[in-house]
């Protein structure tokens, strides 16, 4: 997903005439061509600086390698300025207008280039759409966590809620597949729209030997993005592939919003707390921030060890800081899309809308999602 990179003939012959050493001059002997270098001009001026008049101005004179220098920077920075435009471009399209992101996020996480770097070769998921066959079919149609829940059971908080049961899914013939709810809090590089790729970022899992875990173990996922308070859009079946792992430098050179937003999760969360296991082992008195294996297994198997509390806010961003702990980055790519699904949530069977939650549509934001429809939210049905 690269910039392409756009040749200008007419600059270049500019450049080229403008840092192009001395024109070769003709001599009578043999008929041939000899070109006069700067240094012979140099040293056939005399008592002058080595600077050549010309037209009442004074340049100065520089060598072929000078110039080949000047000239591939100038070529790098036109790339650069290229690539990064064409980045931002082909990113536009894959964002929901009406996605909720704080700006202190947003514009701080990854940069477009990286972002495009990431996603390189995940191309977006073509939903077919027949004119006629899916003229009710809103792509658009966000709904609450209450209602899913209220349709399908499960947890309406978690972020890989988990369900005692699958048969209100399965009975209406949908795949059970993991559920995956994102919010832009977490993750500002989601999928946002019905088929498009994304980034899913999590704090790195180390497996039973310590070594890092870059294979995703949650399958084929059910995703919904959360666009904004209460509003939760269902984009797609994804498969999820490890892509990168942030350096010490890159978790620095994110914005304090960012930062401070996982820190607080691996301090409160219960995602944090093997995170929290480590950073508490390393700092033991004495611990010289090691620890051995058996030491993290037997406090990853006590359920009951309350001390956990004691890591500090400064000792999870050391931690972060320092490489010991980072985030990871994985790239999403749409596999599929469940027409029927999307129907069902936006009219069950037996429900209605309530006439309070209906909203004009000159009030709602328009996306470039394709069909183009207004978006419409529903509450719970209660």
């Amino acid at each position: 997903m690269q910039g392409h990179r756009r040749e200008n003939t007419s600059n270049s012959i500019s450049q080229l005439d403008a840092f192009s050493p001395m024109k070769p001059i003709k001599t009578e002997e043999d008929g041939e061509d000899e070109s006069v270098t700067p240094e012979d001009t140099k040293d056939a001026i005399k008592g002058e600086d080595a600077d050549e008049k010309i037209g009442g101005n004074y340049r100065h004179l520089k060598t072929e390698t000078d110039s080949k220098e000047e000239l591939v920077k100038k070529e790098e920075k036109k790339e650069t300025i290229e690539s990064k435009v064409e980045c931002k471009r082909r990113l536009l399209p894959e964002r929901n207008a009406a996605l909720k992101v704080k700006k202190e996020i947003e514009g701080n996480f990854l940069s477009p280039e990286t972002v495009c770097r990431l996603l390189d070769g995940v191309e977006p998921f073509s939903i077919p759409f027949d004119e006629d066959d899916d003229e009710d079919l809103d792509l658009n149609f966000t709904v609450s966590r209450p209602l899913l829940r209220e349709l399908f059971g499960g947890n309406s908080q978690a972020a890989f809620p988990n369900f005692k049961s699958k048969e209100k899914l399965t009975s209406n013939g949908f795949t059970d597949h993991q559920w995956m709810c994102m919010t832009g809090k977490y993750n500002p590089h989601l999928p946002s729209l019905p088929g498009q790729p994304g980034l899913y970022f999590g704090s790195r899992n180390l497996n039973d030997d310590l070594t890092p875990n870059v294979v995703w173990d949650q399958g084929v996922c059910r995703v919904f993005a959360g666009i904004s308070s209460g509003n939760w859009l269902y984009v797609g079946h994804y498969e999820v592939e490890y892509a990168a792992r942030l350096t010490s430098d890159e978790w620095q050179n994110l914005a304090g919003e960012v930062k401070k937003t996982w820190i607080v999760g691996v301090m409160n969360k219960n995602w944090g707390r093997d995170k929290r296991i480590r950073i508490f082992l390393r700092n033991r008195p004495g611990a010289n921030r090691q620890f051995t294996l058996n030491e993290y297994l037997a406090l990853l198997g006590d359920t009951h060890n309350k001390y956990l509390d004691s890591v500090s806010e400064a000792q999870v961003i050391e931690a972060f800081e320092r490489g010991e702990e980072a985030l990871v980055v994985w790239k999403m790519r749409c596999i599929g899309y469940e027409k029927a699904f999307q129907r069902f949530i936006a009219k069950p069977p037996g429900t209605k809308i309530p006439s309070s939650k209906k909203q004009k549509a000159s009030e709602q934001p328009s996306t470039s999602a394709s069909p183009t429809k207004r978006m419409r939210t529903r509450s719970s049905a209660r």
